[in-house]
């Protein structure tokens, strides 16, 4: 217990000194002023301190409604040192134990993560191709999650947990309107080594102050909710952050850590009882989340209700690759540092994977049949990945990473600038021999001849080539009649649309044109991704940012040029820009200064399918969906809807 005490923050070890240093087991209020509530919490979690009813009435009809916490006085005795003692014997919860090595638990945890990686690329690639578009209620609904699941080849429970780590890490943000985009954070996540790739998502799912995988509630001490949502709730929505389910994380962890090195929970038992009864043990105070909890009158433990709420944790710790073969992998001792700083926690996270991980592949093999197919086995390096990007396109990276070549990716590469010996020479150094397969020399270089045979100039829409066997192909093709081709000379033709069209209609037919400038030159095609600049919207509502200064705001406006930038979007207008979708502009910004400053408005609100209504409204609290406000017609809080606000009218009331 002192090996606990010892480990325990300045906060309760302040608190429990001062207690032993009177020699009392009374809390009084001079220890709760001066320890603070983050040392009770911690302490009363471990069960080093208890509670007794406090009566909050004198007299005879006096009723306990406060709890008065007491130092038990096995800890006093403990915390007094080598004197005297009443003997005490703790008794364990019998859980069926099984034997592990170290070697065992390094192979799957090196497995797990290498498979989380390949699913979190493979998800991430998924939406950066097509962003998921978000209900009108916010967040991703089952359809695009369907989407992913199919074009990734992970299971719900992954594609959620990546979702919701890469929004928390910063590489997935709202963009005001209706979408989820890839952020700036995003390209530099891929740049990154896989050690550091996992250490940020993992590290985001450490802290989260939710369960991203609980996709339903269960039963609390209420019982159930009736105003919950039917059916599962959508990824990257709006929830109450919840310091219970950050806590039982970590109380988790922590509980797994106590077993011996070489011993593991029986993963062909019950492990979800087996982590209940360890948790429950080690700690028994620990709290679960609010939408979890239920209490019982008799002081009784719900097992099978703990299991329930302890299978999502479970799920993603063994998804992540922190819980394997039933006990704490060598990844874990990081991720339970969470007081340290959260740059050098990444730091030690990125140097434990990266002694756990198999090294990066620098080679890839390729395999012909059909089509010529890129396959790295393990994990991918950064600079592997990159040049694959360039020359081929990505496919589902589970178990293995694979890249499809085909003629149109190596069109894109053509048309960035590359020549056909630079494919060539990129290929052999990816391939580490000085022989390619003749499948893929054939296709590198019949896609290199075919390039640029017909060239498009403006403004004219004009496409000429030397082949005039080409150009009569393409004048009489019926997929290309869209395009009005007009025979100008046996090399030329001309269309009324813009090159644009016409290149990228060439291009679905089965050709490959390219863009000429006015000097006869090839324009180079490297588009730039589209990103998102701004880090993820809050899940709450954040504490009301200081006042502008509007002298400031309006210098800046008015000035004809300057470097200076003027924020577009508050925080508050960010969270109420993705659920309020019927608000202009001008309407989000007044809603969100009255929300900040704590001002009375009015706004025009529609319940469901009813007729609008004016309401008066002041006392805001923002808990997205939902605004809550005390209206002048009810004396009661009034719950509004966020997409049912049609307007926001703060001159009515003058």
């Amino acid at each position: 217990m002192r090996d606990l005490v010892a480990q325990a923050p300045s906060s309760a070890q302040q608190l429990l000194k001062q207690l032993h240093r009177y020699n009392s087991t009374s809390y009084s209020s001079l220890s709760l002023s001066s320890a603070g509530r983050e040392g009770q919490d911690w302490a009363a979690e471990r069960a080093l301190l208890s509670s007794k009813d406090r009566p909050v009435s004198s007299g005879t009809f006096s009723f306990f409604g406060e709890r008065d916490p007491q130092l038990p006085a096995e800890v006093l005795i403990a915390l007094r040192g080598p004197e005297p003692a009443a003997p005490f014997h703790p008794r364990p919860p019998q859980i069926p134990l099984t034997a592990v090595t170290g070697q065992q638990l390094s192979e799957a945890t090196a497995a797990a993560a290498v498979t989380f990686l390949a699913q979190a690329a493979t998800v991430l690639l998924a939406c950066v191709r097509q962003p998921p578009a978000l209900l009108k209620d916010g967040g991703i609904g089952t359809r695009e999650l369907t989407r992913f699941t199919k074009a990734s080849g992970c299971t719900p429970a992954a594609v959620r947990l990546i979702l919701e780590c890469a929004h928390a890490a910063g590489l997935l943000a709202h963009d005001g309107q209706r979408q989820i985009l890839a952020t700036t954070a995003y390209d530099a996540w891929t740049a990154r080594e896989p050690a550091g790739q996992y250490a940020q998502l993992a590290l985001a799912w450490c802290t989260m102050r939710f369960t991203p995988t609980r996709t339903t509630p269960i039963a609390t001490r209420y019982g159930a909710d009736r105003d919950a949502p039917d059916g599962p709730t959508p990824a990257l929505a709006s929830r109450v952050e919840c310091d219970g389910c950050l806590a039982t994380r970590i109380a988790l962890l922590d509980s797994a850590a106590a077993l011996d090195p070489q011993q593991a929970l029986d993963t062909t038992d019950d492990l979800l009882g087996a982590f209940a009864d360890l948790l429950a043990w080690h700690r028994p105070r620990a709290r679960f989340c609010a939408c979890t909890e239920r209490y019982s009158y008799f002081g009784e433990r719900d097992r099978d209700h703990e299991k329930a709420a302890l299978a999502p944790l479970v799920r993603e710790a063994e998804l992540l690759g922190v819980l394997v073969e039933g006990a704490l992998s060598p990844l874990a001792p990081a991720l339970r540092h969470h007081h340290a700083e959260p740059a050098l926690q990444e730091a030690e996270l990125a140097a434990c994977a990266q002694q756990v991980l198999p090294p990066p592949a620098e080679t890839a093999r390729f395999q012909t049949g059909p089509d010529v197919t890129a396959i790295v086995d393990g994990v991918c390096s950064a600079r592997l990945a990159a040049l694959l990007d360039q020359l081929a396109d990505r496919a589902v990276r589970h178990p293995a990473s694979l890249w499809h070549i085909t003629a149109a990716s190596l069109r894109r590469a053509l048309d960035a600038g590359h020549t056909t010996d630079e494919l060539l020479d990129t290929l052999r150094g990816i391939a580490g021999t000085t022989v390619l397969p003749e499948q893929l020399t054939d296709l590198v270089r019949d896609t290199a001849d075919a390039h640029g045979r017909v060239r498009l100039t403006t403004p004219a829409s004009l496409l000429h080539s030397a082949d005039t066997a080409l150009i009569a192909e393409i004048a009489a093709s019926r997929r290309l009649a869209p395009l009005s081709l007009r025979v100008l000379a046996p090399t030329v033709l001309t269309s009324p649309l813009p090159g644009d069209s016409v290149l990228t209609a060439l291009r679905h037919a089965g050709y490959t044109p390219v863009h000429e400038q006015d000097d006869g030159a090839i324009r180079l095609e490297r588009p730039a991704p589209d990103r998102h600049p701004l880090l993820p919207a809050p899940r709450t509502a954040e504490p009301a940012p200081d006042a502008p200064d509007l002298a400031h705001l309006a210098e800046v406006l008015l000035s004809p040029a300057t470097d200076q930038t003027v924020p577009r979007l508050s925080p508050t207008e960010q969270v109420l820009a993705r659920d309020a979708q019927h608000l202009d502009p001008p309407a989000l910004r007044r809603l969100a200064h009255a929300i900040d400053n704590a001002l009375q408005t009015a706004i025009t609100y529609t319940p469901g399918k009813g007729q609008p209504l004016t309401h008066t409204i002041h006392s805001l609290e923002l808990d997205p969906p939902y605004l809550y406000a005390w209206t002048d017609d009810d004396d009661e809080v009034s719950t509004f809807h966020l997409s049912g606000i049609r307007d926001v009218d703060a001159e009515a009331l003058a």
